[in-house]
């Protein structure tokens, strides 16, 4: 709806009698708010105009250039005064300065409370009013560009900036078809005349179709299209590789004489003698025959060795031989262990392997006192009855002989004596075995007819036998040495 004004007239007294000649208009407070109403909308439609027709620009007033240009002298950039609209709001710029950072790139532009910032983020820009971009190394400007969208009277078209979408202002525009007239063209500048005009192109695209020389005539073509075709010869190439006698070719063992197969699709060759000759039927049967006899009666895998037939171990075989160990443990294979030596339970049976521990548990001291009673025993005997055998452990030999070694070793005492009522025969006989591998035998006997007599002297009847590697030296009258290397 437009803006319906009001009429304003003046309010007219006559000075001389105080007469009102004409009423004027009264000044009302709805009357003033309407004026305040109407100027807020006039400034409403023109921030609207001003986002329709740019939204964030940059512009210049009446026969000046646009402002807002950059320069820099270090990392220090400055611009011009200007007028610049964000967002449809309008700010009256002044000139300024302001620190670039170091090795960075950063854009410059307007916020909206008019004041000019900097960022690293396109998008912050390009939501205000976007002015200048700067790359920037440790000291100075590296690259710079002008982002500003300018609206004014003239403009400076940008033929390098190519169309990226149907949406932008009319500067925008106008720089992207100088671009598209540059890219038709193929010159450097979107203004220089092209080479030749579409006129002239079509003019030369119709003196070529109806050239004659350059292009072929009709018979030209018919004697062309009689050559061979890449099709045909394919045919006769497929027509060959499909004859089935080509250049001698035969599915019987010829010698020298390329295979083909015969009709049931199988082809012979000559014994193979090489390794590398090709295999024929006769000689997998052979492999296949050998193989057979190699499975036996298991089938076509071996079955598991019986105690009448070899084959397999069977898993459970395999997993006792895999439990082998060398300690005491229950339903388990004994293997020896590094040392050669391997461990059982206790023994409970008779018959079960009696272990070191039951070995050395044996009460030497027991048999000792034994074999000390039976000697004590046998000592006080007068005599000894036909065919009693005693037998002494771990007694020193002059316990028993007489003599004077004192070495330990075993003792058997073997008496014969024969009474009868004229006279008493007997022989005693003692075999000593000793400690450190020696063996004598002694014997006395009663040789008198008088029963009850006592024993003669302990004679030594054996002859020693002994080796070594040392010369022989000691002993007595008919003792054996052997002597070795």
């Amino acid at each position: 709806m437009s803006y319906q004004k009001n009429t304003w007239i003046d309010h007219i007294i006559d000075p001389s009698t105080g007469e009102v000649i004409q009423q004027g208009t009264k000044v009302t407070a709805n009357r003033l708010n309407k004026l305040e109403g109407g100027v807020e909308k006039a400034h409403q439609l023109i921030e609207s105009l001003a986002r329709e027709w740019g939204g964030s620009f940059v512009t210049a007033q009446a026969g000046r250039n646009p402002g807002l240009v950059f320069s820099v002298a270090g990392l220090t950039a400055s611009w011009t005064a200007g007028v610049a609209y964000v967002n449809g709001v309008r700010f009256d710029v002044a000139s300024g300065s302001i620190a670039l950072n170091a090795s960075q790139g950063q854009y410059i532009y307007l916020d909206s409370d008019g004041i000019v910032k900097k960022t690293t983020s396109q998008a912050t820009a390009n939501a205000k009013c976007p002015l200048w971009y700067f790359a920037t190394d440790a000291s100075g400007v590296i690259t710079s560009t002008d982002r500003r969208n300018i609206v004014a009277s003239s403009i400076t078209v940008d033929q390098n900036q190519a169309p990226t979408g149907n949406t932008g202002n009319w500067w925008k525009f106008f720089s992207f078809f100088a671009n598209r007239l540059k890219q038709f063209s193929g010159e450097t500048d979107w203004k220089t005349d092209p080479i030749r005009s579409l006129k002239q192109l079509w003019t030369d695209l119709s003196n070529h179709l109806s050239d004659t020389v350059s292009h072929i005539t009709a018979a030209e073509r018919t004697a062309w299209n009689a050559k061979e075709t890449p099709e045909g010869a394919q045919t006769k190439v497929d027509n060959h590789a499909s004859a089935t006698s080509v250049h001698g070719a035969t599915s019987a063992a010829t010698a020298s004489r390329i295979i083909m197969r015969d009709a049931n699709g199988r082809a012979k060759v000559a014994a193979p003698s090489a390794a590398d000759d090709i295999a024929r039927k006769d000689t997998v049967d052979a492999v296949q025959a050998n193989l057979n006899n190699h499975i036996g009666t298991g089938g076509t895998a071996h079955a598991a060795a019986t105690t009448s037939a070899a084959g397999f171990m069977s898993a459970s075989d395999k997993s006792k031989l895999d439990g082998a160990t060398s300690a005491a443990t229950s339903s388990t294979l004994i293997m020896r262990d590094a040392n050669g030596r391997a461990k059982v339970a206790a023994p409970a049976a008779p018959d079960d392997i009696a272990r070191k521990a039951e070995v050395d548990a044996i009460d030497t001291n027991k048999v000792n006192r034994l074999a000390d009673e039976a000697f004590t025993e046998a000592s006080s005997m007068s005599e000894y009855p036909r065919g009693i055998s005693v037998f002494f452990a771990s007694l020193a030999k002059g316990s028993w002989l007489g003599k004077a070694q004192g070495s330990v070793g075993f003792v058997c005492v073997e008496t014969y004596r024969i009474t009868n009522t004229a006279a008493a025969w007997g022989i005693q006989r003692a075999t000593y075995f000793g400690n450190t591998s020696t063996y004598e035998v002694w014997q006395r006997a009663v040789g008198n007819n008088t029963a009850g007599a006592a024993w003669g002297p302990w004679v030594r009847v054996d002859r020693g036998i002994s080796y070594g590697t040392a010369a022989p030296s000691g002993g007595r009258d008919g003792d054996i040495y052997f002597q070795y290397e």
